[in-house]
């Protein structure tokens, strides 16, 4: 399946609280926005996918625990970030200060934030453009106090020898990695 994006802004343009209650009204729908106000119908994921979306967020939960420095969240909490785009990593961290620092309606709804760590699974049938787009959206409304790290993952069946631009610095991508060091701080 590919993703859906709609361009609603010849009608409307939705404010946060619009989205929010557009995402309640359609619970089965994965959705997105970014800055331009075009509407991104994100296609659910496969068995292998879904197992290692699942597995990655264990393995952040798990390291989170142990250190008790933030908040885990998964592929369905959606963030509103500094350019209005509305955003879903497929497993997200946000340190303790910041995520307290919220009030409590900002919490309940979508985090007006940027993740201090966030991750893109790419599966075999998505299209690394928009996920390399979504990714220097995220880069862009960074805050400078605040480290970022990203990560691509690519499932093996999609492995190739392409190179990814992501951060202004090019890289060849990698296979996907099972196990991640969440050691050191982020």
């Amino acid at each position: 399946m590919n993703t859906v994006v709609l361009n609603l802004e010849p009608i409307a343009h939705l404010t946060d609280e619009q989205f929010y209650q557009l995402c309640i009204a359609n619970r089965d729908l994965s959705l997105e926005m970014n800055a331009a106000g075009e509407l991104i119908i994100v296609p659910p994921v496969g068995g292998e996918s879904g197992n290692q979306e699942a597995g990655l967020i264990a393995d952040l939960e798990i390291w989170n625990r142990q250190a008790k420095l933030g908040k885990v969240f998964s592929f369905s909490t959606i963030f509103i970030l500094p350019n209005g785009a509305k955003r879903s990593p497929d497993a997200a961290w946000v340190k303790l200060e910041r995520w307290q620092a919220l009030t409590p309606e900002q919490r309940k709804k979508f985090p007006p934030l940027v993740p201090d760590f966030l991750t893109e699974l790419r599966s075999e049938t998505d299209r690394l453009a928009p996920i390399q787009e979504k990714m220097q959206e995220y880069i862009k409304n960074q805050y400078s106090s605040v480290k970022h790290l990203f990560l691509l993952f690519t499932s093996l069946a999609s492995f190739s020898n392409e190179t990814l631009r992501v951060g202004g610095s090019l890289s060849k991508r990698r296979r996907f990695v099972k196990k991640i060091d969440f050691d050191k701080e982020l």
